[in-house]
């Protein structure tokens, strides 16, 4: 229905568009070349002077011709480029505030810019796959804009936050759901492949040597210093096992060598987060509860008698779990606790549609906390989409991670035995994971005064390959059709 709906409204439009294009081809390619040419005689004279830095900006203007050209031509290549980009890429653009938009993020709008203009110039028609998870998440997107013209109101007597903040606030829901869509639209079977290969590749690196920092400093630092601050936030461990796990429990087409090398990743991924991050929570609990889902759905004969051995284990070790899992954080707990009291009040003004992106931010000062007037964020995804967006965000977000669950749970008797499976089980788990990682922080749309921008790097993990878990959907459906 929503695509029939955006071909009626774009349907005139995109046939004059082309009509137009065709017929001014000629005038358009030469104006582009006069005005690059300008450019460089503009430039040119103010170098010999000292005003411009014009070897970097020829480098970069090179660099980026190029790199649109390839865009343009491989569609699928620039979208499994997004994995690098967010995980290695240290090029950003400034925004005017503390925060750049990173090289994952602009090769997001760059696919998703690309695949916009292909069905508008190439195709002339928006057309949109059907899949469930679509519907809450484009509403979601919307109602994001929504909250953004109510956040302009003056709910408080109080100053909000700066309208390019408000802006980075909502565009963390937009990107969310583009990077969701680029991935569903251009991805296949084979094209995943590649997606997982080049993560577990170079997540595996990260988790290889990130404990011989300390031993082989000068050696090992230069390596695991190129991944970029917040590319490996809690998002990254999530998918990294979870991906991990479900190939090598039920890719059962798998070479030996390559179940050995992902027990490596298991083994590596344990060290990392329960013996040197045992403190940081966000880091292997999240990750274990997906892999835990994986263990529960896959293994239907037996998943009683996990769940009685889980439960008994839990029980058993109830004092030292609460321990490990606390980590010291108690009074992280109750300040968060309290900070979410106060966050209910200020939702309370309008609970339909919140204060707007970031605005609750400048609003928290009003109600004293501990006996401080102060700043604070909720450091908890479903608190953030409430307060910022309202009953309705919040609401929409559930229904998409339900309706995303209940995808990968069908897709798991549809898919041959093999990489697909196994690939279908790990994204079932890591949207598990995912889920429960909101409630640890603002992992999955980050907030922008807390994890911002840079953290997304990691957030664009997790909604790649749940994107891609449509794209299996459209693959296995054609082949079913045919």
């Amino acid at each position: 229905m929503f695509s029939r709906i955006t071909q009626k409204w774009f349907k005139i439009d995109l046939e004059a568009i082309q009509d137009w294009l065709d017929e001014h081809k000629n005038l358009l390619i030469r104006v582009i070349v006069i005005l690059g040419l300008a450019g460089y005689l503009f430039l040119l004279p103010r170098y010999a002077i000292g005003k411009h830095r014009i070897p970097q900006m020829i480098i970069f203007a090179t660099l980026g011709i190029g790199g649109l050209a390839v865009l343009i031509s491989q569609p699928v290549l620039a979208t499994l480029l997004i994995i690098p980009a967010t995980l290695l890429v240290p090029f950003g653009i400034g925004t005017g505030t503390q925060s750049n938009l990173n090289a994952g993020i602009l090769m997001v709008l760059a696919c998703a810019g690309l695949w916009v203009l292909e069905m508008i110039v190439v195709h002339k028609k928006i057309s949109i796959i059907r899949s469930r998870p679509f519907l809450p998440l484009f509403l979601l997107m919307v109602s994001s804009v929504i909250s953004l013209g109510f956040g302009q109101l003056p709910w408080f007597n109080m100053p909000h936050a700066s309208m390019a903040s408000q802006i980075g606030g909502m565009m963390m829901y937009i990107l969310a759901g583009l990077t969701f869509l680029v991935a569903a639209h251009r991805l296949s079977l084979p094209s995943l492949k590649w997606a997982v290969v080049l993560f577990l590749g170079l997540g595996s690196i990260y988790l290889f040597l990130r404990p011989l920092t300390n031993r082989y400093y000068s050696l090992v630092y230069p390596v695991v210093s190129l991944f970029e601050q917040g590319a490996t936030g809690s998002m990254f461990w999530i998918w990294i096992l979870n991906i991990s796990v479900g190939q090598l429990i039920f890719n059962h087409r798998m070479p030996l060598l390559l179940k050995i090398g992902l027990g490596g990743i298991l083994l590596a991924f344990f060290y990392n987060s329960l013996v040197l991050g045992r403190e940081w929570t966000s880091g292997w609990l999240p990750p274990l509860l997906g892999a835990s889902a994986i263990i529960f759905v896959g293994f239907r004969r037996t998943r009683i008698l996990i769940g009685v051995f889980a439960l008994t284990a839990i029980i058993a070790t109830f004092p030292s779990l609460q321990s490990t899992v606390m980590g010291g954080n108690e009074y992280s707990l109750v300040t968060r606790t309290e900070a979410w009291e106060i966050l209910l009040k200020v939702v309370q003004v309008n609970p339909i549609f919140g204060v707007g992106p970031a605005n609750y931010y400048f609003y928290t000062p009003i109600f004293p906390i501990r006996g401080y007037y102060v700043q604070f964020n909720s450091h908890n995804n479903y608190m953030d989409l409430l307060v910022q967006t309202g009953i309705v965000g919040l609401g929409l977000f559930i229904w998409f991670m339900t309706e995303q669950s209940i995808l990968g749970l069908r897709m798991m008797t549809k898919v041959p035995e093999g990489f697909a499976k196994g690939l279908v089980y790990g994204i079932f788990g890591g949207t598990i994971g995912t889920i429960v990682a909101g409630m640890f922080g603002d992992w999955v749309i980050p907030f922008v005064y807390n994890v911002g921008f840079n953290g997304f790097r990691a957030s664009i993990l997790g909604w790649f390959f749940m994107g891609g878990l449509v794209a299996l959907e459209q693959t296995f459906q054609s082949q079913e059709g045919k």
